[in-house]
């Protein structure tokens, strides 16, 4: 995908409303549970069944002469923990990016 703006369409769609694709014929009752896409936890952590790593695989073509830059952004949604006066603690996702460029 070349246009940027289509593929930050795209991996918000995923980030905000993505959830885990699973297969499911008519009638069938679905997941009870709501689970996201992607969504990691901390190593030992047991109260839900979600992954604590995940790894992603690309092809890249880096033309004739085998050189350029490869710049990477990946974005995420960090949970962190909110208190407001008068309200109850919760839990809140705050969108994160980090850039990453190879040269």
């Amino acid at each position: 995908m070349r246009d940027p703006e289509a593929a930050r369409a795209v991996a918000d769609a995923v980030l905000y409303d993505g959830r885990r694709p699973s297969p499911h014929g008519a009638g069938e009752v679905r997941d009870q549970v709501h689970r996201q896409l992607g969504v990691l936890v901390p190593p030992g952590f047991t109260a839900t069944e979600e992954p604590s790593a995940a790894q992603t695989e690309c092809l890249l073509d880096c033309g004739d002469d085998g050189g350029g830059t490869l710049h990477v952004r990946p974005r995420f949604l960090h949970v962190r923990a909110r208190t407001a006066e008068g309200a109850a603690p919760h839990d809140e996702a705050a969108e994160r990016e980090i850039d990453l460029v190879w040269t």
